[in-house]
C-alpha cells in the first residue's frame, strides 16, 4: 500500500529575551550561492590581519556610530522624539566538515530602526511608535548538510521561504501608563528584540549565530507576531504577558486573517536579585496555543485520506542569566553565564524538550573593554512521536551542538566576529558538520 507523509518544517522560535526586551526599553542552494559570487577564495588568517593592525586604544574613540550619531543631529532629533538607528550586518560562512559539498556563502542584512516618542510630536504622554524594517542580501547555510535548525540566524529572515528579502518586521504603538506598566500591540520581530537580553545577547554578526543560542525553538512563538503585550515591570519580581496570533508574520501583509487560527498566550515571571553583587535574572515561563496542529502519530496515510489533527499545545521552560563579572562603572558591562530548559507536549509540538547553556559576555581582556565573547551548547530533543511516525522511512533523531565565537570591536561602530559551531545533525543519514564565519557589524 502506498502511503503519503505530510510534514512541515517551518520552525517557531521562542527565546526569553522577548519578555526583558519589551519591557527594558520598549539544488536552489548552490545556485543562490554561486549568484552571489561565493567561492573557497576567503582566508581566515585575514581576520587576525585585520585584528593586529587595530591597537586596543582604537576603541577609545569618541564616536560611537560611523556618521557621528547622523552628522552631530541625533542628540536634537532625540529631544524632538525621533530616533534612528541603522545596521549593516555581514556574514562569510562555510561547512569544512559535513554532508554534501558546499560553497562558502555570502550574506548581508540592512536594519533600520525606528523610535517614535509621540508625547512630543502632539500626542499624549507616554505614548510612542517603534517600527523595524529589513532587507537581506545574498545568502547563507541555512539547510544545508542535513542540519535541522539554521546555523545562521540573521540571514534566516526574512525571505526564507522564497518570499521577498525585505520586510516590515516590526510596527507597534506602546502606551506607558506608569514607571512599572505599559501596554504595547502590533507586530513584533522576537528574534531582534532577544538582542536586548543581558548576557546571551541576539541575533547578529557580533552575537550567537545560531537559532538555538540566539531565539530558542519553542515551537509556539513565530518570528515574527501580531499581538499584544503587557509588562509590569516591578521588583524584584517583573511580569509580562503576550497575546498573539499564532501564525508566522513573516513576509505577510499586517495584521492579515488576525487570530482565524486560533490564539496563543505567553505569560513569563522575572526574578531579579544578586550574587555575589552582581545582577542575576531568573524567569518562569507558561506557553498556550489553541491553534490545531498535525498529529505526528497520523502522518502517513493511504492516499486520499487527511492526516489527523490536534488542538492545542503547551510549553513549560525556566532559564536564567547570572553575571559572574561587572564593570563598577558600567553595570551592563561584563560577562557571566546562562541557561534554559524547556518541556513541551511533544504532538503537536515538534520537540519534546530542549536545553542550552553558556557563557558570554565583554570585559574578559585588559585593555578591550568592548571585545566579546560566547561559548554554547544545546539540545534539541524532536518529538518522539514524529520519530516513531517516520521511523520506517527515515531516521530522525535529535539534535546538538556548539558554538563559540569572539567579536573584536574595531571601532565603536564597527565589529568584526569570528565565529564556529559543531553540529550533530538530527537526521540520522546527515554527518557532523563544522561551520566556520567571519561576519562584521556596521552601525551608522
Amino acid at each position: 500500500m502506498t502511503a503519503c507523509i505530510h510534514l512541515s518544517t517551518r520552525p517557531q522560535m521562542r527565546n526569553r529575551a522577548v519578555f526583558h526586551a519589551i519591557s527594558g526599553h520598549r539544488a536552489q542552494h548552490r545556485r543562490n550561492q554561486r549568484a552571489a559570487g561565493t567561492g573557497r577564495s576567503w582566508s581566515f588568517p585575514l581576520l587576525a590581519l585585520a585584528l593586529a593592525s587595530f591597537p586596543a586604544h582604537a576603541q577609545d574613540a569618541p564616536r560611537t556610530t560611523l556618521t557621528n550619531d547622523w552628522w552631530g543631529q541625533g542628540a536634537a532629533m532625540r529631544q524632538a522624539g525621533v530616533d534612528m538607528q541603522l545596521e549593516w550586518r555581514q556574514y562569510v560562512q562555510g561547512m569544512t566538515k559535513g554532508s554534501g559539498d558546499v560553497d562558502p556563502a555570502y550574506g548581508s542584512q540592512f536594519s533600520l530602526k525606528t523610535n517614535l516618542d509621540l508625547s512630543k510630536l502632539g500626542f499624549w504622554d507616554g505614548f510612542s511608535l517603534s517600527v523595524q524594517a529589513l532587507a537581506k542580501t545574498g545568502y547563507g547555510l541555512n539547510n544545508t548538510g542535513g542540519m535541522l535548525l539554521p546555523v545562521n540566524a540573521g540571514l534566516f529572515f526574512p525571505g526564507r521561504h522564497g518570499a521577498d528579502r525585505y520586510d516590515l518586521a516590526s510596527l507597534f504603538v506602546t502606551q506607558q501608563f506608569s514607571d512599572t506598566v505599559s501596554a504595547s500591540f502590533g507586530k513584533f520581530y522576537t528574534v531582534e528584540m532577544a538582542r536586548g537580553t543581558p548576557i546571551r545577547g541576539g541575533v547578529g554578526s557580533d552575537a550567537f549565530w545560531h537559532l538555538q543560542l540566539t531565539a530558542p525553538l519553542s515551537g509556539l512563538i513565530p518570528p515574527q507576531i501580531n499581538g499584544a503585550v503587557v509588562s509590569v515591570a516591578t521588583q524584584p519580581v517583573s511580569y509580562t504577558l503576550m497575546v498573539f496570533d499564532p501564525k508566522d508574520a513573516t513576509n505577510r501583509p499586517l495584521f492579515e486573517d488576525l487570530f482565524d487560527s486560533g490564539v496563543n498566550v505567553v505569560g513569563t515571571a522575572t526574578y531579579a536579585t544578586k550574587l555575589g553583587g552582581h545582577n542575576g535574572f531568573y524567569s518562569l515561563t507558561g506557553m498556550y496555543s489553541t491553534k490545531e496542529g498535525a498529529d505526528f502519530s497520523q502522518l502517513v496515510v493511504p492516499p486520499g485520506t487527511e492526516i489527523g489533527t490536534r488542538d492545542g499545545s503547551w510549553l513549560l521552560g525556566a532559564s536564567f542569566q547570572q553575571y559572574l563579572h561587572q564593570d563598577p562603572a558600567n553595570p551592563a558591562r561584563g560577562w557571566g553565564v546562562f541557561g534554559e530548559f524547556n518541556v513541551t507536549d511533544g504532538n503537536p509540538n515538534p520537540m519534546d524538550w530542549s536545553a542550552s547553556l553558556g557563557v558570554a559576555g565583554n570585559d574578559m581582556i585588559p585593555g578591550r573593554p568592548d571585545d566579546s565573547f560566547g561559548l554554547g551548547v544545546f539540545h534539541v530533543a524532536t518529538s518522539d512521536a514524529l520519530k516513531d511516525e517516520l521511523a520506517p522511512y527515515f531516521e530522525l533523531e535529535d539534535e546538538t551542538g556548539v558554538e563559540m565565537f569572539y567579536t573584536a570591536a574595531i571601532r565603536p561602530w564597527f565589529h568584526v566576529t569570528l565565529d564556529l559551531q559543531y553540529i550533530d545533525p538530527a537526521p540520522g543519514i546527515a554527518k557532523d558538520g563544522v561551520f566556520v564565519g567571519l561576519g562584521s557589524s556596521l552601525r551608522f
